[in-house]
């Protein structure tokens, strides 16, 4: 391993939902992450300027299979950190964002207007007995284009190696 590497030891990496153009699909369905695996997850979103009122909602569930399953939503919310600017260019700063414990979030009032990157964090142990997955779900009913992508970024690795040795996310 070269020094400074920090794929696989420090952190492992995933796609939620790759890119949707909410004008054209009304939600991202995000991939289930298996947690016995990671200590902590962040859902990272990260979206384009859009319409005003057109705010993604995001939902986090969690599921006790890496498919079907029984999916429930996860009250966890309580905080989350956002950069917003009508064209992201490296000088934001992140502005914390508290609210009462929910499922959902809203990114802003005014954040379907500007650029923005959205963090989500939460912690295996957050999730009921039984529950292993997790997954972050976002919605959005818009009437002009807002790009979206989503990662999960994953830390607290219980088994640390080379990256092209790292199982999946989802097992």
């Amino acid at each position: 391993m070269a020094s400074g590497n920090g794929l696989g030891f420090i952190f492992d990496i995933g796609s939620a939902f790759t890119p949707v153009d909410f004008n054209t699909s009304d939600a991202a369905t995000g991939h289930r992450v298996h947690m016995r695996n990671y200590d902590n997850i962040a859902f990272v979103i990260y979206k384009g300027a859009g319409t005003a009122g057109a705010d993604p909602v995001i939902t986090v569930q969690e599921h006790t299979a890496a498919t079907a399953g029984t999916s429930t939503d996860l009250v966890v919310i309580t905080e989350f950190y956002k950069k917003t600017e009508t064209t992201l260019d490296g000088n934001e700063t992140w502005a914390r964002v508290a609210q009462t414990a929910a499922a959902t979030a809203n990114l802003g009032i005014t954040t379907a207007e500007e650029e923005t990157i959205g963090v989500f964090q939460f912690s295996a142990q957050q999730l009921s007995a039984g529950y292993e997955w997790i997954s972050c779900n976002i919605a959005a009913t818009v009437a002009n284009a807002q790009l979206v992508s989503g990662l999960y970024i994953l830390t607290g690795l219980k088994v640390q190696r080379e990256p092209t040795l790292l199982a999946n996310l989802n097992t």
